[in-house]
């Protein structure tokens, strides 16, 4: 009798070995899915990422960070990274050393306290000077006139806050806030005699640019305000179940504010990184270094796990797109091994690509931008090159240089333009190629050899493409993230000094993150708050071997040419902030977020 085959366990046939690794297939198929799942989350993910949306380094910049590279001592770049820094210690110190009176005693008594104002006050007044020619392109303000706004605005600060006290009462409840709403309208009448009536009129008339900057500023009060109120609802969840739960919203409020900054700041987008990274990292670094102070173990360990992570995705993915940039850009421009030893760096390379004209013109274009917001130092060198770039886009595509798409477009928008990793992983959407060869009455006689090397002529053409685009935008996002390294290692260093330092002086008991703070346990809280700058250093170390190794940059150069070109808004930015967050701290500013003012009979 005849046993029944099963065909499916027992398979004959030619295809008998394809049916028994079927079950493989399966596997692949779920493997495939989960990377799928795995791509898209991550799409989504650095979709709303100011570091990868797609920002890009205009020519200029890109060619002036190429020749600070070349030019630019060791210990000079050393200089410029720890300035901003110092800058800091000493102005903080110099408050600090200056004592505070109680504040039953009266505002006439309070000089310690009044000091504090004019710091602030002077702090502010410079921060607006030296930044308003750069948001409502207008001329800057001189050094001078810098000067006397900065004296002006501190000087006003301390006179409206007597005032104040002397009519109302003291302390003033939410001093700052208090104060700024009549300063706004002094500060006006600063500039107007500093500048002249011609030149003010001239500011007034950039109504566009007085839109976007009245958006900044709101978004700044949103922060000065939002962080302190945040900071109130975590001290009322600490040490208790829902301290973690709001421990992370803290994440997503930086997630947020990041996204409205950047739209914010789109129409100077080479402004982008400082102004995200100063404003809204720095309220994250010192706020969540202020936290480590009181929150649990458990807390601790998520919020190091979660940095962790989110430095290891970054990090892997800065050397996924640039672990061949380097090569494909040594490609586009032809360099052979004889003189590849003079484009050893990515930016090396871009500016051999920009000097090539033939190659030049073979590149997307699309969202080029040839100068930049900010003003460089560079030499004749640069601007010669700049000018044959700028002729070389005018015969190319004299009236096709297109304007970038907002931020928000890119961030989180709806539009098609949703991340950069929806375009190719760098924001370029190349052309398509036809890599076949013509038909023609000769093309049986063409040897194979023949038809190979056309197709992959054809087929580098394309890889190359948008080679300089993807190369900004790597410099743009190496950018972010060296800047936001730098202020999470910093800002931690510096709040846990500072904590060090206050809890010798006799000022102590009137600022509110000191309490709990004794000599018995300063050192450990100390020591946990440089435990989290020491995983930022290693973060940091780890972001400079990869951008050494796979785009030959070095990332303090990169770092010290941002903050010495931006050195005036960069100081003045960190010290509004900080100035400003220690008058949420100190009982005689009125930050009493309970509303209960009990000082007030």
């Amino acid at each position: 009798m005849a046993v029944p085959v099963d065909k499916e366990s027992h398979p004959q046939g030619p295809h008998a070995t394809g049916t028994q690794f079927k079950p493989v297939t399966r596997t692949n198929r779920w493997v495939e899915l989960m990377n799928k799942v795995r791509r898209q989350c991550l799409d989504q993910w650095f979709g709303m990422q100011v570091a990868h949306y797609g920002g890009k380094y205009s020519i200029e910049r890109m060619l002036a960070l190429e020749e600070y590279s070349r030019e630019t001592s060791l210990a000079r770049v050393i200089c410029m990274s720890i300035a901003p820094a110092l800058v800091v210690v000493v102005v903080v110190l110099c408050q600090e050393i200056v004592p505070l009176q109680r504040p039953a005693e009266g505002w006439e008594n309070n000089y310690g306290f009044w000091i504090r104002v004019g710091f602030a006050g002077f702090a502010v007044g410079y921060a607006g000077a030296s930044q308003v020619g750069f948001w409502l392109d207008v001329p800057p303000l001189t050094s001078r006139q810098i000067l006397a706004c900065s004296t002006c605005s501190g000087a006003s600060f301390v006179a409206v806050g007597m005032a104040a006290g002397e009519i109302w009462v003291f302390p003033i409840p939410f001093c700052m806030l208090t104060i700024s709403t009549l300063w706004f309208v002094l500060f006006v009448g600063f500039l107007r005699v500093v500048m002249g009536a011609r030149a003010f009129r001239h500011l007034r008339s950039q109504k566009e640019q007085l839109r976007r900057l009245k958006k900044i500023g709101s978004l700044q009060g949103f922060m000065c305000v939002g962080y302190p109120a945040y900071q109130v609802l975590f001290t009322r969840a600490n040490q208790t179940r829902y301290e973690l739960p709001v421990l992370l919203l803290l994440q997503v409020l930086r997630l947020v504010m990041k996204i409205f900054f950047a739209t914010a700041a789109a129409h100077k987008e080479d402004m982008i990184p400082a102004q995200v990274v100063f404003t809204v990292d720095f309220f994250d670094a010192l706020y969540l270094a202020t936290f480590m102070q009181s929150f649990s173990t458990t807390s601790l360990i998520v919020v190091l796990v979660i940095d962790f992570v989110q430095t290891g995705v970054e990090l892997l993915e800065l050397h996924q797109r640039t672990q061949r940039i380097l090569a494909r850009c040594r490609e586009a421009t032809a360099v052979t091994s004889a003189i590849a030893v003079g484009n050893d760096t990515l930016l090396q390379a871009i500016r051999s690509l920009c000097s090539s004209g033939d190659v030049f013109k073979k590149q997307s274009r699309t969202g080029l931008r040839l100068h930049s917001c900010i003003a460089y130092n560079y030499s004749a060198t640069v601007n010669t090159l700049l000018d044959d770039v700028r002729k070389l886009l005018s015969v190319v595509e004299s009236s096709t240089v297109q304007q970038r798409p907002s931020v928000m477009a890119s961030i989180g928008g709806q539009q098609v333009k949703a991340g950069w990793r929806t375009q190719n992983r760098a924001g370029v959407v190349p052309q398509p190629f036809d890599v076949s060869v013509p038909n023609g009455p000769q093309r049986e006689d063409l040897p194979d050899e023949t038809i190979a090397t056309h197709r992959k002529s054809v087929k580098a053409a394309a890889s190359s493409f948008g080679i300089l685009e993807e190369a900004l935008e790597v410099l743009f996002t190496s950018e972010c993230l060296v800047l936001t390294e730098y202020v999470e290692l910093i800002i931690p260093m510096l709040h846990g000094a500072f904590i060090w330092v206050m809890i010798q002086l006799p000022s102590a008991q009137y600022h509110t993150e000191m309490a709990g703070v004794t000599q018995q346990n300063v050192h450990t809280i100390v020591s946990r708050i440089f435990l989290y700058a020491s995983l930022e250093f290693a973060s940091f170390i780890a972001l400079a071997i990869i951008s050494r190794r796979n785009c030959g940059i070095n990332v303090l150069y990169q770092l010290a040419f941002v903050l010495e070109t931006q050195m005036p808004f960069v100081v003045s930015t960190l010290m509004v902030w900080i100035l400003t967050t220690l008058t949420y701290r100190v009982v005689h500013f009125g930050a009493d977020f309970s509303f209960q003012f009990q000082w007030i009979t």
